[in-house]
């Protein structure tokens, strides 16, 4: 994407630069980088119809398609809700101060995105939960993000040891300086699709950046940054320059200030074994990623597929490694899932909170006795659990599954038990009522 978006050097560079701040070795949670996609695709889309000399009546039909593109992605991910709502809506605004859209042409534009955005959003969710269950689909979307709005997860920086801290104080200043020169850059005709492409990406990374400022941390920050942050980098010493002057040796000039900068905040910190050590390719690593993809897109995981947790994998993985947590390995998973069907049978279960969340229940193919699997995603506060434990009275599992400690939920239904027996298993304990 960033090769189409930006050509080959600016894309190139952009990708070098995200090898850097990806550490992250997991691809869960805030480390799913299709949760942070949708304002970069959208924002480029949208900056092709800021620049582009057509009529208002293809314009916006355009600014509608995208906005289409932007709730089916919303449909995908909540942060691809409002985050490219804020991408938009900024940069809207600074096309509207380049020059590029009049003020009728910025209101109907961003109105025409939003209500295709939003509306198309609806659409796919009444069509996937129907429409009688949309208002408590829209609650259960939007419960977790006002949660966080509120500030029930917010937390300061603790990383002092980490390279990123610097890095991590300093992007919003860098994002707002980068976005001043690109405003305030020459307006001749043939820089205003550069100037559009550069806004897009700041406007992205801008409405990223705003939601690592609530959750302090290492994943937090390097997560939505891994995308955006990069390519702006990148267009930042390739692209700023031309658009500030035409003179050579003031351009260079410009180009190695930046080049300067840019790197004491975000590549020294880092120290060169580090920086080696990304850059360099891991080919047995790659060979099995490879083998492992053609082997989950060839539907076989091996030649004999000899559990059910092979089958619900969908391929055969190396047994060593480590599954859902640094600890647990997929043999360690599969052993325990093994051990609980051989007590549960066919009877509905339920799993308390773990490192593993809902994916006990697929990956062991077991009747799900719960409305709330995914427990990761469900306990925040005490009416949560309030909430957890009306459902678990009203139709209560035949089996609990605790992995490796009993949690609040467990005991609760332990009670509902009165009397039941309980089975030791690899990494924890199955209570099944009598």
């Amino acid at each position: 994407m960033m090769l189409v978006a930006f050509g080959w050097l600016s894309g190139a560079l952009a990708i070098i630069v995200s090898l850097l701040y990806w550490p992250l070795s997991t691809f869960s949670g805030w480390a799913i980088l299709f949760r942070w996609s949708g304002p970069f695709i959208v924002g480029l889309l949208f900056a092709f119809i800021a620049y582009r000399r057509t009529t208002n009546v293809r314009r916006y039909i355009m600014a509608c398609s995208v906005g289409v593109i932007g709730g089916i992605l919303a449909w995908f991910s909540q942060e691809n809700f409002l985050v490219p709502l804020a991408a938009v809506a900024l940069l809207t605004l600074a096309c509207f101060g380049r020059g590029l859209l009049s003020t009728t042409q910025s209101v109907a534009l961003f109105t025409l995105f939003a209500a295709s955005h939003v509306t198309t959003f609806l659409v796919l969710l009444a069509s996937t939960v129907g429409f009688p269950n949309l208002p408590l689909a829209l609650t259960e979307y939007f419960r977790v993000g006002a949660l966080w709005a509120r500030g029930h997860a917010n937390t300061p920086w603790s990383n002092w040891g980490t390279p990123w801290t610097i890095p991590y104080y300093a992007t919003p200043y860098v994002v707002i300086a980068l976005t001043v020169l690109a405003l305030y850059s020459r307006t001749q005709p043939g820089n205003q699709r550069r100037v559009a492409v550069f806004l897009s990406v700041a406007a992205a990374t801008a409405s990223v950046v705003a939601l690592t400022l609530m959750r302090s941390d290492l994943q937090h920050f390097l997560g939505p940054i891994s995308g955006g942050l990069p390519a702006l980098i990148a267009l930042s010493v390739t692209l700023l320059p031309r658009l500030m002057t035409s003179h050579r040796l003031s351009r260079e000039a410009l180009r190695a200030a930046l080049v300067i900068a840019l790197a004491a905040i975000y590549v020294a910190p880092l120290g060169t074994r580090y920086i080696i050590e990304r850059l360099t390719p891991d080919l047995s690593q790659a060979r099995l990623g490879i083998h492992q993809f053609l082997t989950i897109i060839s539907g076989r995981s091996g030649p004999i597929e000899t559990s059910v947790f092979e089958r619900r994998l969908g391929w055969k993985p190396k047994w060593d490694d480590p599954c859902c947590s640094v600890t647990v390995t997929y043999a360690d998973l599969r052993r325990s899932l093994d051990e609980i069907r051989d007590v549960v049978g066919n009877r509905r279960i339920y799993f308390g909170p773990s490192n593993f969340d809902a994916a006990p229940y697929f990956l062991g193919d077991f009747r799900v006795g719960t409305s709330f699997p995914s427990l990761g995603t469900t306990l925040y506060v005490r009416d949560d659990l309030a909430r957890v434990e009306k459902s678990l009275a009203e139709n209560p599992p035949e089996c609990a599954v605790a992995l490796p400690n009993e949690d609040l939920t467990v005991r609760f239904i332990l009670q509902l038990f009165g009397t039941y027996t309980k089975h030791p298993v690899h990494g924890g304990f199955v209570f099944c009522g009598n």
